[in-house]
């Protein structure tokens, strides 16, 4: 029930994303799909009432409307084969909220999930894991501005299933019974969430929208709500928005999969036609208004853990325009003003006299209330000056002479690719994708179309998306200036507007020189030589699996499948990875990792390389993994050779240019102290290497050591395996295996013979986990009242298949009964978090891990419970009922991965390297199927001790002295 995937990705849309700061065949429609200005439209608007104009509408999806306003839309989709897609949304969400009503729309989210007329309080869930889905990954909902949409992945399209998920839904739309009991027992949970997303990040988004709008509700409407108001909210109040709001006239079902669809609407139908609303409905949600005289304003946001960064805004009132070619036209030349600027600041960054990060600019509109123009970079640390001439005088350079024809041709290469793409590979689109773009478009009356009939649109565009189109829609976006300036530091500006203004007036005062025209280089990479020669070629018959060597020693895995038209999975496995690194540099994978595309090659820098795969489905980096480095990722038939190009370049002539140290100096103090903020990251990132006994190539170090990083180090350790270490390439999905051997054999088959690594040494390898002894306290740098109690117990690493499987399992099983007791029993938490790690790098290490967030107060109380059902599990064998849970779960999720070119890419990997490990593959289901309650408590036996145990608390820095003292 996460609010956070759904607030994130409104804000992305919106284009105020809090952002991390890193920076074919032809396709020819059908002659029916190509739009036509003198085509006759058949209907002037949708079954759902919206206006078609002069597009084709997707004739897949069958809409309907039932006689008490219900909306409803079904389509057939076989990817996965036999699943399937639900998804119900209620047009409301926080902005409907009075004042006393603040955080409900989310917390009657909650409410779906604790119990209805026919469905028990705690029973909703238990019965979705029974029937194979699990919570979280196949049941959720979300809570926006201005809906709030329930969704439901079906492994199968069974009719138990489907009916089984309509019952949920119809539940949900009109039975909830909203006890008094059940609302007091889940404050906890959504006090927890609170907790959770209450970040630095968060926070300045609110103080934002508070200034740029402050005759909106947007920065006074969060949908986590208020604290006062979830603590004290009753049931009452929470049901009287149930009924104003929950209503057949403002809702709509959405199925998409494997079905029959007259079956399927024939059950709609059924169950959701005599559904009737209750009392009166709610008033329309009001988005307020914007004052278009409104002078220019300043906001400082201040906090330790924020980076620094400048916002330039220019914020209008917003103007609803109807779904149409031309409507869509103009999306597209928005997009590409805001991917030139984007990539005006990404290649500033790289400057080795730099004053930024990064940034990103935007023109669109924001949650249908304004419409935004915005020009966003991030500053060097403590630098906030640099961030806002910046800011100045790159949109000044921009207006006063607009783009170049190559910045266009490259925006251009891959808006148009991603169409493509989309239009290839359409027959595999995912069911979930397709109903959530189905939803969307009922936020702004859009009309679904084809990928097919959006790429023929393009085509049709193109001509008129000139360079003078594109520089007339900067300048018109930001028409009058900017009249908002938002500033971020860790210390607060003094005299802001004094201060602020007297910069601005001095940056303007700076000439801006019009951008040159760079020429397009040929890639330097296409020839590596004459093509290796295939030494052994067999096949692994029961997987389908072709295995070739060649000369050289790489290695070549293929599985051709079926399961999605147009698409390649590929990895690359290189030399040993991390185990290969010094453990006294710590950060240097990370450094590896982040900073590779920008090392680049040796014949081409980060710029010239983006423009040369513009257009391109490319893997763009090499990175660095505990056991091997290389990439993996998904491509295109068209496109594989030169992925693999690209990659044997990054293995033959790996760039290490200065740029990188460049960019990473100016990245770590801001992307760590978003980090130190937020607890749950902490114990993502930093308790490994705590785990780890300090070794410096496993999770995140302090950012005194990681800033320290850089090329020459890389290269010293990197170079030797990149020259001579084992290559293992592997390629799943469509894709030719004659032409697939003769792409790798001219690329990676070419290059020098591999061998001659020296294995590291045990020694090198070793790693000393800490059990035992009091709680470590970890500090973080977010508010008082966040805080993780993180239990882990040492295990070993994954060499143990079964062994394995079963501390894999065992974590689930854990985070069920976890679920359970701590937030559902006693409220604590919103979202415990269990796995289990096993190292296939480092010999004996691995743990399994508990990391719940919980306020200060109840930790003792999470504490007891972990260690009691950790004892539990010890003592007791698992129930018929609670091994179902886990069981099926995992079954559905099994049978659905492998039937995805990913799954089995990743399960190939190693067919020649580590030919054992295809017994994974072989024998999963079986054990996932056979697996007993006895086999789970003999594990807990073995690993849930005491003696395995180590205990960590990540508090504030404010209240640590309670728990003890800090290793950091």
């Amino acid at each position: 029930m996460s609010t956070k995937q759904s607030f994130t990705r409104t804000l992305q849309a919106s284009g105020i994303a809090i952002a991390f700061m890193l920076g074919s065949a032809p396709i020819v429609a059908h002659a029916e799909d190509a739009p036509s200005a003198t085509a006759s439209i058949a209907a002037t608007e949708t079954p759902w009432g919206h206006p078609v104009n002069d597009l084709t509408p997707d004739a897949a999806v069958r809409y309907g409307v039932l006689p008490n306003g219900m909306k409803y839309a079904i389509q057939k989709n076989t990817t996965p084969k036999g699943g399937g897609s639900v998804r119900m949304r209620i047009g409301v969400g926080s902005i409907a909220e009075a004042e006393n009503e603040r955080g409900i729309a989310h917390l009657l989210e909650h409410m779906a999930f604790n119990g209805s007329t026919n469905v028990p309080e705690g029973e909703m869930v238990k019965i979705l894991e029974r029937l194979g889905l699990a919570f979280g990954a196949d049941t959720n909902a979300t809570t926006k501005f201005d809906e709030t949409v329930y969704m439901l992945e079906l492994p199968r399209n069974d009719e138990a299933l489907v009916d089984s998920a309509l019952m949920l839904m119809r539940e949900t739309a009109s039975e909830l019974t909203i006890s008094q009991g059940a609302v007091d027992r889940e404050r906890g949970v959504v006090l927890s969430e609170r907790q959770t997303r209450n970040s630095p990040g968060l926070r300045q988004f609110e103080q934002q929208m508070q200034t740029l709008m402050p005759q909106a509700p947007f920065g006074s409407r969060l949908p986590i709500g208020t604290e006062d108001v979830l603590k004290t909210v009753s049931a009452d109040t929470i049901r009287s928005f149930y009924r104003r709001y929950y209503r057949p006239e403002n809702a709509a079902l959405v199925l998409v999969g494997d079905f029959d669809v007259d079956a399927i609407e024939a059950k709609i139908k059924s169950r959701f036609a005599e559904w009737k609303g209750k009392g009166d409905a709610g008033a329309a949600m009001a988005r307020g208004k914007i004052d278009p005289a409104k002078p220019f304003e300043l906001s400082n946001f201040v906090d330790a853990a924020i980076p620094v960064q400048a916002v330039l805004y220019r914020i209008q009132p917003y103007v609803a325009k109807q779904d149409s070619n031309a409507s869509r036209q103009q999306e597209i030349v928005d997009g590409l003003v805001s991917a030139m600027l984007s990539k005006r600041l990404a290649k500033l960054a790289l400057k080795s006299d730099t004053r930024i990060s990064g940034g990103f600019g935007a023109i669109t509109e924001l949650f249908q209330a304004a419409q935004m123009n915005m020009l966003m970079v991030n500053g060097k640390e403590g630098d906030w000056q640099g961030a806002a001439t910046t800011a100045e005088q790159e949109l000044r350079r921009a207006l006063m002479h607009g783009f170049t024809q190559s910045e266009l041709d490259e925006a251009l290469a891959n808006s148009e690719n991603s169409l493509k793409t989309a239009a290839l590979q359409a027959s595999s689109e995912q069911s979930g994708q397709i109903a959530n773009r189905i939803v969307d478009s009922l936020n702004d009356k859009a009309v679904v179309t084809t990928s097919a009939y959006r790429l023929a649109s393009f085509a049709q565009m193109k001509p008129s998306i000139t360079l003078a189109a594109v520089n007339d829609t900067l300048r018109k976006a930001w028409a009058g200036g900017p009249n908002f300036l938002h500033i971020s530091t860790k210390e607060p500006i003094g005299d802001l507007k004094t201060t602020a203004m007297a910069l601005l007036q001095d940056s303007m005062k700076v000439a801006v020189e019009a951008p040159a025209e760079t020429v397009a280089k040929a890639f330097a990479y296409d020839d590596f030589g004459p093509a290796g020669k295939v030494t052994s070629d067999t096949r692994i018959a029961d997987l389908g699996v072709r295995t070739v060597k060649f000369a050289n020693g790489v290695m070549l895995n293929i599985k051709k499948t079926d399961f999605e038209a147009g698409k390649i999975a590929f990895g690359v496995r290189i030399g040993q990875g991390q185990q290969a690194f010094p453990a006294d540099k710590p950060g240097l994978g990370t450094f590896m990792s982040s900073m590779s595309p920008q090392a680049a090659l040796e014949a081409h820098d980060s710029n010239e390389l983006q423009k040369l795969l513009a257009g391109r489905n490319i893997f763009n980096r090499l990175v660095a993994d505990d056991a091997y480095f290389g990439g993996s990722g998904t491509t295109t038939p068209a496109d594989a050779e030169l992925q693999m190009k690209v990659l044997a370049a990054y293995t033959k002539a790996f760039g290490y240019r200065p740029e990188a140290d460049t960019l990473w100096k100016n990245l770590v103090p801001g992307f760590t102290g978003q980090l130190a903020a937020n607890p749950i990251g902490i114990s993502q990132t930093k308790l490994p290497r705590l785990m780890a006994g300090g070794d410096g190539r496993i999770g995140l170090s302090e950012p005194t050591e990681m800033i320290q990083r850089n090329t020459a180090e890389l290269k010293a350790v990197l170079q030797p395996q990149l020259a001579s270490g084992p290559i293992e390439v592997s390629l799943a999905g469509d894709i030719d295996e004659a032409k697939a051997i003769d792409m790798v054999a001219r690329t990676f088959g070419a290059l020098p013979k591999r061998g001659g690594l020296a294995k590291p040494s045990d020694k090198a390898l070793k790693i000393t986990m800490p059990t035992g002894g009091e709680p470590v306290t970890v500090t973080h740098a977010g508010k008082d009242d966040q805080a993780v109690v993180s239990v882990r117990w040492a295990t070993t690493d994954d060499s143990d298949m079964r062994s394995d499987f079963l501390r894999d399992m065992l974590a689930d099983v854990m985070q069920i009964r976890l679920t359970d007791v701590v937030r559902e029993e006693l409220g604590a938490t919103y979202s415990p978090i269990t796995q289990s790690f096993a190292s296939d790098a480092f010999p004996g290490f691995g743990y399994i891990s508990v990391d719940i967030v919980a306020e200060p107060g109840k930790m003792a109380a999470v504490d007891a419970a972990i260690g009691r059902i950790a004892k539990e599990m010890r003592d007791t064998p698992v129930s018929d009922d609670l091994l179902t849970r886990a069981r099926k779960p995992l079954l559905e999720k099994f049978d659905k991965d492998s039937r995805e070119n990913a799954f089995w890419q990743s399960a190939i990997a190693q067919a020649q390297g580590d030919p054992v490990r295809l017994e994974r593959v072989r024998k999963t289901r079986s054990m996932i199927e056979t697996v007993t309650a006895a086999d789970l408590q003999k594990i807990a036996q073995i690993y849930l001790t005491d003696a395995r145990r180590k205990d960590f608390r990540i508090v504030s820095k404010a209240i640590a002295g309670q728990f003890g003292t800090s290793p950091n």
